[in-house]
């Protein structure tokens, strides 16, 4: 009897514990899609690469989708039947001009369907301006302003500061263009820099103006005339023909409806993009392949990944290793997206990624997918895959080293701090930060960042299947956009995330048809894990040039760990 009673609790409790699952699994399920919809978008924020790692980040760092889950939903959104046109409010997106290009071609791969895009620019800077040049129809509020003027780039050069504090900057440098330390050694651009930053600026600003032009039907000198001036009120943008009128956000909303379903109101819903992004992908029964997307975003660094308000966020190698032997060792991934977002960093971090990029390749299909940066570290990890992508605004090679640090003895000296040692070797104390490295020390340094030079040349020569001496003509330090690196054999082609996923499908042997599964890399962490993992506690992200400028010098702190660095500080401003 006391057998049976048992045995009955215990069927009752399987069964209450199906009913709650059958329960939870109902109300995860997303609601169902109208028949017509008109997608509505909504950047007016960060459009970050990719979440934060762990449940810190996850619940308290922010809820915008990332780059490729806007890309793909407009994809989606244009071979959707249900879906007839793009509503799309711009005011204040924050990312680079890689990412705005991924985003601004799936826009424009709407309109191609035949599906109006519609935008509503609510003030904000260059990039909105770039997003909405891919509108149908474009739209200003009246009191709104447009901004036009084209980018900038700035170089703050610290050494004045430097020498009125007693701080010597001492650095080596392998690559006659590595200009990397330049902003703390000198009080000017050198030509060399001048001269690669103008060709850089020619560059960018070309390919905006350019796709901003043909986006709106102007003609490149009228483009041209228009950022001359920059800024202007929405009246003076509607007469200048980039804007086609003024309206707010509900009249937007009968526009659309004039253009995709005149006389019938009532015929069409309108639905948000987070949850349009819900309905995407496989269903629970469905098997397709999967393919690994790896992020590797931040300056490489050894040790664990960071992600916080002192360094931002920073690549471990320890982390992204873990990642990529995990991904070998599981047989149902058919291929990985190396999507690579970083301007370098650590020469150790660069060179252990490295050989576990080229150990995945060995085993599965590898293609790297260049964010708005892959330089210096960033390319040397890059160089491994199968097939390298970039966005045309990239910035990427920079093929230099260089190691150096902050000679503190004068400010010690101007505080009255008094130092005492006691060594037995003349080079104990080489990477101490009281005093500048002898001719000995700096012949020793020099010697080892021209051996990581040779290094990374060697790895490129090898995994471009470039010559020595056409390497050796490219690893200057200089830095070239992605458009020019596809013209000099750096990269194979041009194009976003989802071609890199494609050529990954591609490589895997799968069908274009075929619907795949991205399994993201880095795997986050239980909230215990990102509690350690973030460090800090954020709302958000840092903001203000105060918070860039402590961002700064604690990522200098961190790469003073490393002996050799292959980095690359470059940095492009849009207004």
């Amino acid at each position: 009897m006391r057998h049976s009673s048992r045995l009955t609790a215990l069927v009752l409790l399987v069964a209450s514990l199906m009913l709650v699952a059958a329960g939870m699994l109902l109300l995860l399920r997303p609601s169902p899609l109208p028949s017509r919809a008109v997608l509505m978008i909504n950047l007016q924020d960060d459009l970050p690469e990719e979440r934060g790692h762990g449940m810190v980040a996850r619940f308290l760092g922010g809820r915008e989708m990332t780059v490729l889950q806007v890309v793909r939903a407009l994809d989606a959104a244009a071979a959707d039947e249900r879906i007839v046109a793009v509503n799309l409010h711009l005011g204040g997106v924050r990312c680079g001009l890689g990412r705005a290009q991924d985003v601004r071609r799936a826009l424009l791969r709407v309109r191609a369907e035949g599906k109006p895009v519609v935008a509503l620019l609510a003030g904000g800077g260059l990039l909105d301006t770039y997003l909405a040049s891919a509108a149908d129809e474009v739209y200003m509020l009246p009191a709104g302003s447009l901004m036009a003027a084209g980018i900038v780039v700035e170089v703050p050069f610290l050494r004045g500061v430097l020498d009125r504090v007693g701080v010597y900057p001492d650095f080596v440098t392998a690559g006659d263009g590595k200009d990397a330390p330049d902003p703390y050694t000198r009080t000017s651009m050198s030509e060399v820099m001048r001269r690669n930053m103008n060709r850089i600026v020619d560059d960018l600003q070309g390919q905006i103006l350019s796709d901003m032009a043909a986006g709106r039907g102007m003609e490149p000198e009228a483009m041209q005339r228009l950022a001359h001036r920059g800024l202007l009120s929405a009246r003076a943008a509607m007469e200048a023909g980039f804007v086609d009128g003024i309206l707010h956000a509900d009249e937007i909303a009968e526009r659309i409806r004039e253009l995709v379903a005149p006389g019938d109101p009532d015929d069409m819903e309108e639905l948000s993009l987070t949850r349009y992004a819900r309905h995407l992908g496989p269903g629970w029964l469905d098997r397709p392949a999967t393919l690994a997307l790896v992020y590797v975003t931040g300056v490489l660094v050894q040790g664990e990944s960071l992600d916080n308000e002192w360094y931002g966020r920073a690549a471990g190698a320890v982390t992204l290793s873990a990642a990529l032997k995990s991904i070998r060792d599981d047989e149902d991934i058919a291929a990985v997206v190396l999507r690579i977002d970083s301007p370098g960093g650590s020469a150790e971090a660069a060179e252990i990624l490295w050989r576990e990029i080229s150990l995945t390749a060995d085993s599965k299909p590898v293609v790297v997918s260049m964010g708005d940066y892959a330089a210096s570290g960033g390319y040397y990890i890059a160089v491994a895959g199968d097939e390298i992508l970039a966005e045309p605004s990239t910035i990427t090679g920079s093929i230099g080293v260089f190691a150096g640090k902050f000679a503190l003895q004068g400010f010690y000296d101007w505080i009255g701090m008094n130092w005492e040692q006691i060594k037995r070797t003349p080079n104990a104390d080489i990477f101490h930060d009281r005093l500048p490295w002898t001719r000995e020390q700096r012949q020793l340094l020099q010697e080892q960042v021209e051996g990581v030079h040779d290094r990374f040349k060697q790895v490129v020569v090898e995994g471009r299947d470039l010559s020595v001496e056409e390497v050796d003509n490219l690893a200057t330090g200089r830095i070239f956009t992605g458009r020019e690196a596809v013209d000099v054999g750096l990269v194979d082609g041009l194009g976003g995330l989802p071609q890199a996923i494609a050529a990954a499908t591609r490589r895997a042997g799968l069908s274009g048809s075929e619907q795949v599964r991205l399994r993201v890399y880095p795997r986050a962490g239980g909230f215990l894990a990102g509690l350690v993992r973030d460090q800090s506690m954020s709302l958000g992200p840092s903001r203000g040039p105060l918070a860039g400028a402590m961002a700064e010098a604690a990522l200098w702190d961190r790469l003073a760990r490393e002996r050799v660095v292959a980095y690359s500080p470059s940095r492009v401003v849009l207004p």
